[in-house]
């Protein structure tokens, strides 16, 4: 991907998480009686520390059907949903049971598409962030 259209009021938010709290695998689904493929592309994050403000902006997240890029530990950019369809959100909050366990929120995000994800120029995400 090269360049990504959007109306000047729209705007991707950006978010970065800690190491190991993020991870997204792209499975690739075939049905070979009906003649059908598709890619089920899964995103999950976690979002330490539940506090309102996050879970205020989770829940707006979850209300729409984000379009969503990310960058891999190879600085490499994928549009991961919005190929053909935006993708669904989900959230769970979970609190630990002992003192070491954090409290969390785990955000998902599911996207079936036709193909499997496209690299994304850097230069492409200038005007978009």
């Amino acid at each position: 991907v090269t360049a990504i259209l959007m109306s000047d009021t729209d705007k991707f938010v950006s978010y970065a998480f800690k190491r190991g709290n993020a991870n997204f695998v792209s499975t690739g689904n075939k049905d070979i009686k009906a003649g059908t493929y598709f890619v089920e592309n899964v995103l999950t994050l976690q979002v330490n520390k539940q506090e309102t403000a996050k879970r205020n902006e989770i829940m707006n997240l979850i209300d729409s059907n984000p379009m969503v890029i990310v960058q891999d530990n190879n600085d490499i950019y994928w549009l991961l949903t919005g190929i053909d369809f935006g993708g669904d959100a989900n959230g769970t909050a979970q609190s630990g049971a002992e003192m070491a366990e954090g409290n969390f929120y785990t955000i998902t995000v599911t996207a079936q598409q036709k193909v499997l994800p496209y690299e994304v120029e850097a230069s492409a995400l200038t005007t978009i962030i």
